[in-house]
């Protein structure tokens, strides 16, 4: 028995990817009977470059890049040192056994050959510390569930190699999320290994903490492409389509919320938006506006630059400069808008006629210009393109509730693309809409009886004063339009495709592979996204309607969901790695990984080991070893697991 105070005990890690693992379970201490204790890591192996960098970064331990299936016991040892560590962690490749593979590639050689790694890390570990006395205390890997059942040779075979060498194994299935207290739910698989007569003490479960709600994670974190919070924190350029089709999915649904192809403009016609009855002409006006560089207010924009002059017609022009000057470039030609008010006399009824787009064609004449015949014709792609096709898996365009945990983050997290939602609904566009308050009316809004009322659409009205307007006067001058109503479902596709995340909900899994069109990887964010433009659903459809694009460069305008009143937006990178308790601020700077690319830093997130839950599982852990250390023995508790073989599995050495 150890008469210390304070007990250090070392772990060294396995396949550890970019380290938020390694940083909880590092973060864990204990204290029993007036004894603490802690971790010290002594590094991390793995084979990708950039994840040894984050692991350094993010745990300022040392990092080893090498593959586990050619790295020799030596040069393991050399690199943890002559004393094996008290634990070892690993975290094997998931991709094989995740069950977002379908079984025949699952079957190839290429990742079968991945499933092995587990087995070669095991014999790795007891060669280069072949000693009895000289091993890991504790040897943890930990999995996707599915890991139990697609690799069920590997699993067998490395669970007899460990009890032949001295170890009791269990295997159990469990919620990170729940044990951790994230914001999203994470299923994992995690196998235990304890020398028994080294670390007599069984580890114990975990206690679960519950779950949180995403929008209690991510409203601390700054604005989406809010240059202070770094670039990891720029928002997902979707597709005008996509962002459309993001607020017509309610917060907790996904594709399947989308109106079916064929039957989108009837669908938008039943629910009141569409016709949109909407004219986009002073919003265009307002964004070409915002472009260019600013400008002091007391100038105009065009008497200070003139780089893209638009010249009037009736005006001189100014000098004509050679190439890359700053002239005329640009005149305004009225003469389109004269030609509209054609000189002939209306004689011909097929004159700018447009054809329905269910209906036959007039006949097909020689001469079919827009003056002669009906070469025109309604057509309503462009909003049949809100539909998603009929093969998307379950989550893709998922927006998640403000106020409930995300999915499990994985690492394909793409708003277009994974099985898990990574948008999410926010309501924060709405926040400044409370009316302003009194300096003696505790709070209240110094306005008259029926200021800003909204009137049921069933009832009557009251009376119409000549004042009734929204904001002033005493007479309500709004009215509950019942029209607004959620979209019927959309094609077949599987769960969770185009999921939007509850501000109040937990998020699934967040994985490697995760984007809009394979998972809910979108958010309902209630909070104002300043400065960005919040524009109307309707409007955004007619912007659609018209094939308007946001320009390359500038932020999209943020569209108020019908269904929640919310903004319907994809998750960023700094936030899939903030549910996965990532800090969004690190060493007193922004949190940056390693390189500068979105679906790299998005795939290492997912194939994380949440930061909260290993904080949770490194604390039982450590309870064991310091346990034993103290001289403590095995005991019948409630909370331990019990290091026998689950009966039927067939793991039995």
């Amino acid at each position: 028995m150890s008469c210390a105070t304070h007990h250090e005990f070392t772990v060294g890690y396995l396949f550890c990817g970019s380290g938020p693992g390694s940083m909880g379970h590092d973060m864990a201490t204990v204290e029993v009977a007036g004894r603490t204790a802690s971790w010290r890591n002594l590094g991390g192996v793995d084979f990708d470059a950039k994840c040894c960098e984050d692991f350094t970064y993010l745990t300022g331990a040392p990092s080893l890049c090498a593959d586990i299936a050619t790295l020799t016991p030596e040069e393991l040892r050399a690199f943890w040192g002559s004393d094996a560590p008290d634990m070892t962690k690993w975290s094997p490749p998931c991709k094989g056994a995740s069950k977002l593979l379908p079984a025949e590639m699952a079957a190839s050689a290429k990742y079968q050959d991945m499933n092995q790694l587990m087995f070669h890390a095991a014999k790795l570990v007891l060669a280069a510390y072949p000693e009895r006395d000289n091993r890991p205390r504790l040897i943890v890997v930990e999995n996707v569930p599915s890991f139990r059942t697609r690799c069920r040779d590997v699993l067998g075979k490395t669970i007899r190699l460990l009890r032949a060498a001295g170890y009791e194994v269990n295997v159990t299935t469990h919620d990170l999320g729940q044990e951790g207290g994230l914001a999203q739910s994470r299923e994992r698989f995690t196998l235990s290994a304890r020398d028994s007569r080294r670390c007599p003490v069984q580890v114990a479960l975990p206690p679960y903490q519950g779950l949180r709600g995403v929008g209690e994670v991510l409203a601390p974190l700054p604005w989406p492409d809010d240059p202070r919070a770094g670039r990891m924190h720029r928002l997902p350029r979707v597709s005008w389509l996509n962002a459309v089709r993001l607020a017509l999915i309610p917060p907790g649904g996904d594709w399947r919320d989308l109106p079916k192809r064929g039957h989108v403009v009837e669908t938008l016609q039943q629910r009141g938006l569409w016709p949109t009855g909407m004219d986009t002409a002073a919003f265009r006006a307002m964004v070409e506006e915002q472009l260019g560089n600013p400008v002091e207010a007391s100038q105009k924009r065009r008497e200070v630059h003139r780089r893209h002059p638009v010249q009037a017609w009736a005006a001189p022009s100014p000098t004509v400069s050679g190439p890359g000057g700053a002239g005329l470039c640009a005149v305004e030609d009225p003469r389109p808008l004269e030609a509209l008010g054609y000189g002939k006399d209306g004689r011909f009824t097929n004159q700018y006629r447009v054809g329905d787009w269910a209906d036959p064609a007039h006949c097909v004449t020689g001469v079919t210009s827009m003056t002669a015949g009906a070469p025109s014709a309604a057509d309503p792609r462009p909003l049949e393109a809100l539909a998603m096709r009929k093969d998307a898996r379950p989550g893709a365009a998922g927006v998640l509730h403000w106020t409930r945990p995300s999915a499990t983050v994985i690492a394909t997290s793409w708003v277009s693309g994974g099985s898990s939602p990574v948008s999410v609904a926010d309501p924060r566009a709405l926040e400044l809409l409370g009316l302003g308050q009194t300096a003696d009316g505790a709070g209240s809004y110094a306005g008259r009886p029926g200021l800003f009322g909204v009137g049921d659409w069933r009832a009557p009205s009251p009376t119409v004063t000549g004042k009734a307007t929204v904001s002033g006067g005493n007479a309500q001058a709004s009215v509950a339009d019942e029209r607004v109503e959620r979209l019927g479902l959309g094609c077949h596709g599987r769960n969770g495709f185009y999921g939007v995340i509850g501000w109040d909900t937990t998020a699934g899994t967040i994985t490697g592979s995760m984007q809009l069109d394979n998972g809910s990887c979108s958010v309902a964010d209630p909070r104002l996204p300043h400065p960005r433009v919040a524009i109307d659903i309707r409007l955004a459809l007619q912007l659609l309607a018209e094939g308007w694009e946001p320009l390359k460069g500038t932020l999209a305008p943020a569209i108020l969901s019908p269904l929640s009143g919310c903004w319907h937006r994809p998750l960023t990178t700094l936030e899939l790695a903030v549910l996965q308790g990532l800090p969004h601020v690190h060493r007193g700077a922004p949190l940056v990984l390693a390189g500068n690319s979105d679906s790299v830093w998005r795939e290492h997130i997912g194939n994380a080991i949440p930061v909260g839950g290993a904080l949770a599982w490194g604390r039982v852990l450590l309870e064991s070893l310091l346990r034993s250390e103290l001289g403590e023995g095995w005991a019948l508790r409630g909370d331990y697991w019990f290091d026998a073989p689950v009966p039927n599995e067939g793991y039995a050495a």
